[in-house]
C-alpha cells in the first residue's frame, strides 16, 4: 500500500497575476487542498474533502493526517490569513488584506473544496463567505514555523 499522501491545488495562486505583482503572489502560501482520487474515490476534483496542505499543518503543528474540520477550526481560530479580494471599483484589481480566521463554513453535504467556505474578520468586518482558493498565510508564517538548532554545525555559516 502507498503511504505517499497526495496534495492536489485545485487553484494556482499565480492567476492573480498581473493584477497582483510576482513578488506579493510569492507571499501567498495555500492553506487548503484535496487528496488523490485513490483517497477520496471522488473524480472531480472540487467535489472531494478539503485537506489542510503540508505547509499549513507545518504551521499549525499537526503532525499526522487524522485531524477532523472541528481540529482546522480550532487551530484556525484567531489566527492572521491573508484573502485576495476584488477591488469593488473594479473587477480584474485585486488586494491582499490581512484578516483573522473565524471558522469553516459549508454550504452542501460534508466539507467539500468547492462547497466550503470562510467566514473571516476584516478590520472588523466579518465576512461569511469567501472562497477557499482566496484565503492563505503568510510565507513569513511557514519560516517561523520552522525549528531551528542553533547547536548545529550547518547553522553557522563556514565561511563569509
Amino acid at each position: 500500500m502507498n503511504d505517499t499522501i497526495t496534495e492536489i491545488l485545485p487553484y494556482d495562486k499565480n492567476r492573480f497575476y498581473p493584477f497582483i505583482t510576482k513578488k506579493d503572489i510569492m507571499t501567498l502560501v495555500d492553506i487548503f487542498c484535496v487528496g488523490g482520487i485513490c483517497e477520496s474515490g471522488c473524480f472531480r476534483t472540487l467535489n472531494r474533502s478539503i485537506k489542510l496542505t503540508k505547509k499549513a499543518k507545518q504551521v499549525l503543528q499537526i503532525t499526522n493526517n487524522n485531524y477532523t474540520i472541528d481540529d482546522i477550526n480550532s487551530l484556525m481560530k484567531g489566527r492572521k490569513v491573508l484573502v485576495v479580494m476584488s477591488d469593488k471599483d473594479c473587477c480584474h484589481k485585486y488586494t491582499i488584506y490581512e484578516a483573522i480566521f473565524i471558522s469553516l463554513n459549508k454550504t452542501d453535504k460534508g466539507y467539500s473544496y468547492d462547497n466550503t467556505s470562510c467566514k473571516v474578520d476584516i478590520d472588523g468586518d466579518i465576512i461569511e463567505r469567501v472562497t477557499l482558493k482566496r484565503v492563505f498565510i503568510s510565507i513569513r508564517d511557514v519560516i517561523m514555523s520552522f525549528p531551528l538548532d542553533y547547536n548545529k554545525s550547518n547553522f553557522i555559516p563556514n565561511k563569509f
